[in-house]
């Protein structure tokens, strides 16, 4: 009997069986990786279905329907769901947005106690560049250091030459304070405003800021 022989035999088998066992080690790894994996995929997609809001379409049969929901609660929902959703009694919507411009006029001082311009506290306003307005204000930040009397403010149409009616403000005390004018009206084209000045007992009047703001539609 040859030994040798059979021992060679014996050896390949064995060479063989570990072979099959390693390939079959890698099976079972990479099934474990697909299910793991798909699963994976699985609870994603049903958190995803869970979270994700689900929009059911009003039904738009009525003026008070349309209240509850206007043309802008439409343009979402038909944003969202691809489907376009209409109200027979939809009126146009008005946009609530309100434009201000404001036009810095400058500051100044003065002492007298009759209308005196601050020079330098002025600006050219055409209001052909401010289309749909809809109201002017005139406001100013105004202070006494020692805080005797008053501090009063306008607007001057130095183009035109008269006051901005209802433009006058006033003031008091030594702390800068805001006011503001009734609502102004502005002479059409292009005209030249100054800001003038007086302080009722004589005493220094400071200008800390001055300006004209416009409310657009």
């Amino acid at each position: 009997m040859n030994w040798e022989l059979i021992k060679a035999r014996i050896k390949g088998k064995k060479i063989l069986f570990l072979f099959s066992f390693f390939l079959l080690w890698l099976n079972v790894l990479f099934l474990n990786y697909k299910l793991l994996t798909g699963e994976k995929k699985e609870e994603t997609a049903s958190t995803t279905a869970e979270t994700s809001p689900t929009i059911t379409p009003l039904p738009f049969t009525s003026e008070e329907n349309q209240e509850i929901c206007p043309e802008a609660c439409l343009q979402v929902i038909a944003d969202t769901t691809g489907q376009t959703i209409s109200s027979p009694s939809a009126a146009p919507l008005i946009s609530a947005t309100v434009k201000e411009v404001y036009i810095p006029l400058g500051t100044g001082s003065t002492k007298s106690q009759d209308w005196e311009a601050i020079s330098g506290a002025e600006a050219v306003i055409d209001l052909a560049n401010y289309p749909q307005i809809k109201s002017i204000i005139f406001e100013a930040s105004m202070r006494i250091p020692t805080a005797n009397g008053q501090v009063h403010a306008k607007l001057y149409n130095v183009t035109e030459q008269h006051d901005v009616w209802y433009s006058e403000i006033s003031s008091e005390g030594p702390v800068s304070q805001r006011e503001e004018s009734k609502e102004i009206s502005l002479a059409s084209g292009r005209k030249l405003y100054r800001v003038m000045m007086k302080s009722t007992m004589g005493y220094e009047a400071i200008l800390d800021s001055a300006r004209i703001k416009i409310i657009l539609k």
